[in-house]
């Protein structure tokens, strides 16, 4: 899915797929450690996995939000206004 299409600017779409591809390689490295039974620093694997993908999640979701907001106001200003 494009960025363009959940209604995100360039900026915005890069900063998701970087946040993305940092929570993938959190995870590979979480999981090398996990099955290599190294544990080191398995906590900070783990928090590299997950903590991006959940900010991540919060900017798209805060975007959309926004958007909408604004599609709805932008559609209230249009309107007739009742007699």
């Amino acid at each position: 899915v494009s960025a363009r299409y959940l209604g995100l600017d360039r900026s915005r779409g890069r900063v998701l797929v970087a946040l993305g591809v940092l929570g993938l390689i959190g995870f590979v490295l979480f999981m090398v450690d996990v099955r290599a039974g190294i544990e080191w620093n398995i906590g900070l694997f783990e928090r590299w996995a997950i903590y991006p993908i959940m900010v991540g999640h919060a900017l798209l979701g805060a975007t959309m939000l926004t958007r909408q907001a604004a599609r709805v106001v932008g559609a209230h200003e249009g309107a007739v206004p009742a007699r």
